[in-house]
């Protein structure tokens, strides 16, 4: 089995945060993707308590749309922690009221994969996706200290890094998306499983063969493929997906409506994946699924096969793992999957989730 491997040394704040304005509608918050391409992303504001008297509940949207968002004290301050959708280089004006029940959530976690600084802990395939124009790309053999490749991209260009002996790496930037693929053609003679996930609303990713969709809401998406030609749009109904298993070998675009969860790379009989949701997820498991926890007090509720099971995970990192196929499902020379939905009660946050098949 192989994997996939993005390691973050540095995450950029992407989002810019204008100071709040206090009237009698509310607190106005401004916030602003300093991207030229479309992200979703948590960010986090502070508030004085002074300028909150009288509150006793709040609410944070975004004209109508109601937000998710936490909040806690620190010293004189309330700190509140959200998520949005923005467009490249978009501005939004939030309001934050009086009203509500308080903060929606107990905690969540939105995944980071864009970052200024990345380690490539090994040999293999490095794909490299800017995110703004004139960016200097570099890697670096730490061991030595040389730089082994450079080049310039503009917003949204991409390039591969041919890595062919091992050593741990770092690559330099300006913001990008990066991914290491350790797949040796031809896939079919080597077996080599190598699948990955992403979050979000909009990724260039290397695809060698499967793809996999899944959204909570539904959801507008759009596939392109490198030469501009549209592989699919379509609406994504709430919790269900759009699965593509023989895709030719390239490099596609995803953009999303809202939030999705994107599974790809290339599966046949062994694969393992980390998987990303928040308040639920809808994933696609290829044998079994395990549900870990980030935060205390939480309870999952996971269906599948007709079936219903809810577990308690007390403490942080408490795991639950779930058979979602059965041995005679496995067929000979075909990636048998299935659906899998799950919701988080109580704590509702966000879960780590796993989908591995073991041969």
């Amino acid at each position: 089995m192989k994997k996939f491997w993005v390691c973050f040394l540095t995450l950029l704040i992407l989002l810019t945060m204008a100071p709040s304005v206090f009237g009698a509608d509310g607190v106005t918050v401004n916030v602003e993707n300093t991207l030229n391409v479309p992200i979703f992303k948590s960010f986090t504001f502070e508030v004085d308590k002074s300028n909150l008297q009288g509150f006793q509940n709040f609410k944070l949207t975004y004209g109508d749309t109601p937000l998710p968002f936490v909040f806690s004290q620190s010293g004189d301050k309330f700190v509140f922690k959200s998520a949005i959708s923005l467009a490249p280089n978009e501005k939004k004006t939030l309001t934050l009221v009086n009203e509500g029940a308080g903060g929606n959530l107990k905690d969540f976690y939105v995944p980071n994969f864009i970052g200024t600084k990345f380690i490539i802990p090994q040999k293999g395939k490095v794909f490299i996706v800017s995110y703004g124009d004139g960016n200097h790309i570099a890697v670096v053999d730490t061991k030595n200290s040389k730089t082994i490749f450079e080049k310039d991209l503009d917003t949204s260009q991409f390039t591969f890094v041919e890595l062919t002996y091992d050593s741990v790496f770092e690559l330099k930037s300006l913001p990008v998306f990066a991914e290491l693929s350790t797949l040796t053609p031809p896939f079919e003679k080597n077996s080599s499983d190598d699948m990955s996930s992403v979050y979000g609303t909009y990724f260039t990713l290397y695809i060698p063969q499967t793809l996999f969709i899944t959204a909570t809401t539904d959801t507008n998406i759009k596939i392109v493929k490198s030469d501009g030609s549209v592989i699919a749009e379509t609406l994504l109904k709430a919790n269900s997906y759009y699965s593509n298993t023989k895709l030719q070998e390239g490099v596609y675009t995803v953009t999303s409506s809202a939030p999705v969860l994107i599974e790809f790379g290339y599966a046949e009989d062994n694969v393992f994946s980390t998987l990303y949701g928040i308040n639920s997820a809808n994933v696609i498991s290829f044998g079994g699924l395990g549900v870990s926890s980030i935060f205390d007090d939480t309870e999952v509720t996971v269906k599948y096969n007709d079936k219903s099971s809810t577990v308690k995970l007390e403490k942080a990192n408490d795991f639950k793992y779930f058979d979602i196929l059965n041995s005679n499902e496995y067929k000979p020379n075909e990636t048998e999957y299935k659906q899998v939905f799950c919701r988080i009660y109580k704590a509702r946050i966000n879960i780590h989730l796993r989908s591995i098949w073991e041969c």
